[in-house]
């Protein structure tokens, strides 16, 4: 996403979750062909090792070396990605991009080790806002997995066969995907989230109150919430890599994933749950997601707003807070938000 304009992020955003149904898809067909356990992880372990071979490959964001002050680098990648698409960039806009560098890591004024300064996890919760939103983003992830895998897995307990069953409600994650992508440019990313939390938290909660014999009425307020949760769940990945400034961006988009690995292990175990009592497990999810949609009503607007790529830009991210003397003056950042969406969208 850092190598892309503005106007590219929602559209890559749906393009990797359109991916990963197609994932999910294909690991029904694998398992029905397979059938046992051992031959379906190695089926889906082995083609992973494909994805070592991007260190030779892949590229290094040039938004991530400019931010961290390694011009030259970034003058590489973005040379090598001009050659590639058949443009020629302006020797003005390096011009630019040193100069605003220079006055982001204060390099100007003498302050090279600024440049050089090694970020930890901590970065993510120095400060009040950053801490804010690294706290709600995590318990996003927590929430959005355990509830998202928990409710896939009632659907192995439909009726008919199992395969088929999970095949087909990957298939149902198309919708949400499409519901996701129209809504997040026209309302932004915060509405539709917390639309689609409430409506899974209160479609999963209504379940306590269905009597056993309206069975049909529970599975379709389940599948209600699933497609709140799966929404929620398309347009998260994104929201957070918005919200992240480019210098730590890795280190969070990292660190909510690992807690997010924690709610898809919890998941398996509150769906045991429904022994003792069939809508607990949809309830627990229900009032997990409610909250979460409460939470996220503190979260700062991402859409149209430039990518952060400092801790200062992160910090002030949709602040009404007056300007600085030096910002209105000159207006650094705008101009420094400018050149950084022209050149990583090359």
């Amino acid at each position: 996403m850092e190598v892309l304009g503005q106007s590219k992020r929602t559209m890559f955003g749906m393009v990797v979750v359109i991916f990963l149904v197609i994932g999910y898809m294909t690991l029904g067909a694998v398992a029905y062909l397979t059938r046992e356990w051992v031959k379906l992880q190695l089926a889906i372990s082995i083609p992973l090792t494909v994805f070592l071979t991007y260190y030779w490959f892949a590229l290094e964001s040039p938004r991530w070396l400019l931010a961290n002050g390694r011009t030259e680098e970034a003058r590489k990648v973005i040379d090598r990605a001009a050659k590639v698409n058949g443009v020629e960039i302006p020797e003005k806009v390096y011009e630019l991009m040193n100069d605003n560098v220079q006055y982001s890591t204060g390099e100007e004024n003498g302050s090279v080790e600024k440049a050089q300064r090694v970020y930890t996890l901590l970065d993510l919760v120095r400060t009040r806002n950053m801490r804010r939103n690294t706290l709600i983003v995590s318990f996003s992830w927590f929430v959005m997995t355990a509830a998202y895998y928990g409710l896939c897995l009632g659907s192995a307990e439909l009726p008919g066969d199992p395969y088929l069953n999970f095949v087909l409600s990957s298939c149902s994650e198309i919708v949400a995907i499409l519901v996701a992508w129209a809504t997040m440019d026209r309302w932004g990313r915060k509405p539709p989230v917390i639309a689609s939390l409430v409506l899974a938290g209160i479609s999963c909660g209504a379940t306590a109150g269905v009597p056993k014999d309206l069975w049909v009425v529970s599975t379709a307020l389940a599948m209600v919430g699933r497609f709140g949760v799966s929404v929620a769940f398309d347009i998260l990945p994104l929201y957070s890599a918005e919200i992240f400034p480019t210098v730590v961006r890795n280190m969070g988009i990292g660190a909510v994933s690992m807690l997010a690995r924690a709610g898809g292990i919890l998941a398996p175990f509150v769906t045991l749950l429904g022994k003792h009592w069939a809508p607990l497990p949809l309830v627990i999810f229900g009032i997990m997601c409610f909250l979460d949609g409460v939470a996220i009503l503190a979260m700062p607007e991402t859409l149209g707003v430039p990518l952060p790529d400092t801790l200062e830009e992160a910090e002030n991210l949709g602040s009404t807070v007056v300007q600085t003397y030096d910002t209105v003056l000159n207006d650094p950042m705008q101009e420094k938000t400018e050149v950084m969406d022209r050149i990583t969208s090359v």
